[in-house]
């Protein structure tokens, strides 16, 4: 996968939690547990991107950490919730298709600020990844982590395990740094540092303020992804709404092409028909100006 990324543009998927909410699924579903009681839907879902273009599917295991499950009291399912999340992705995508398996933040605050210590943080993210290998994913991608120390702890975690790929992309706020005041090429050089073998940007912000960021992290030594937000959520009748639409989306696919990601991809409010836009917009392109390390092979 990062060889190909040397000589063409891939496609990863949009969101999953967007198009369970539309489904009828609250929000305040815990989604990965769906992974066990509404398994064809998933795949189902899994199989929606991949015709719609995408290369790469990521696990609907976002949230299929023991922390997060605790809330919804399935903490003890963490390993299971993992495997069968990467088993539905797996059989969806077959031979051709890679697997991703998403790890997001573990929504505890880390020491010193919080009472979650480094060695509890990297643990909770090896039972999440213990089962995502067990199902049988291609690589990881590590998304949504606003803060460096926990990022650091979910590479360190994946790197105690396997040698698989990793993607790494931290939240960035509109003023294109993130919650603790973190320029995007600090972030990159640092996720480069631990381990990444991918770094870039996701969720929280739309196509245009990530464009910034990822502008500014365009002389890193290793490919760039980005997954922005189908712009800013709004509440529309009761429901949350995201207004960016597919054909918007794909003029701003050229624009991070063109700025060296070679990584493309959508988050909140995203769905198959803005995977679909991307695809065919970007579709023959080469990548841009980014430098790819070849120190590291998959």
């Amino acid at each position: 996968m990062l060889d190909r990324l040397r000589s063409e543009v891939m496609i990863v998927d949009g969101a999953i939690g967007t198009a369970l909410y539309s489904q009828g699924f609250s929000h305040r579903t815990c989604f990965d547990e769906l992974n066990e009681t509404h398994s064809q839907i998933i795949e189902d879902l899994h199989r929606d991107y991949i015709a719609a273009g995408a290369q790469i599917i990521e696990t609907n295991t976002f949230g299929a950490n023991p922390f997060r499950l605790l809330d919804h009291g399935f903490a003890e399912k963490t390993k299971l919730l993992n495997r069968l999340g990467a088993e539905h992705a797996r059989r969806a995508a077959g031979d051709s298709i890679y697997v991703a398996g998403s790890i997001g933040p573990l929504d505890r605050v880390l020491e010193p600020i919080g009472p979650i210590t480094f060695v509890q943080a990297r643990a909770a993210f090896k039972e999440q990844i213990e089962g995502l290998l067990e199902g049988g994913v291609d690589l990881f991608i590590i998304e949504t982590i606003s803060n460096l120390f926990e990022m650091r702890e979910a590479i360190s975690a994946v790197r105690e395990l396997c040698d698989l790929p990793i993607i790494a992309t931290m939240t960035f706020t509109e003023d294109g740094k993130t919650l603790v005041g973190d320029k995007p090429s600090q972030v990159a050089r640092a996720l480069i540092e631990y381990g990444a073998d991918v770094v870039g940007a996701n969720c929280t912000v739309g196509p245009q303020a990530m464009l910034e960021v990822l502008e500014r992290m365009s002389g890193s030594t290793v490919p760039l992804c980005a997954q922005p937000n189908a712009g800013s959520a709004k509440v529309v009748g009761g429901r949350f709404m995201y207004l960016a639409s597919p054909r918007y989306f794909a003029e701003y696919a050229v624009k991070f092409a063109d700025a060296g990601v070679t990584l493309l991809g959508g988050c909140c409010g995203t769905t198959p028909e803005h995977t679909r836009a991307v695809a065919d917009a970007v579709k023959g392109r080469k990548p841009g100006k980014v430098q790819v390390s070849s120190q590291r092979r998959y």
